[in-house]
């Protein structure tokens, strides 16, 4: 696996929806349904999360200049 350098905010938002993916997979494996939906509330926390990263680098000016 090859290791691809990305500016800090998408490796953040790459580390989030990784999460989020780890989550839904153990909510998925659950035989439990309340645990199961905790688990998957867990991972919307963390695709929110993402999205918000994602948005504020869009909307951001680049580093450097004002």
């Amino acid at each position: 696996m090859s290791k691809k350098l990305l500016p800090r905010e998408d490796a953040r938002s790459e580390m989030l929806l990784d999460l989020a993916r780890y989550w839904r997979n153990c909510a998925a494996q659950s035989s439990e349904p309340w645990r199961s939906d905790m688990m998957r509330g867990t991972a919307e926390e963390f695709e929110t999360a993402a999205a918000k990263v994602i948005r504020q680098t869009l909307t951001s000016p680049p580093r450097g200049f004002h």
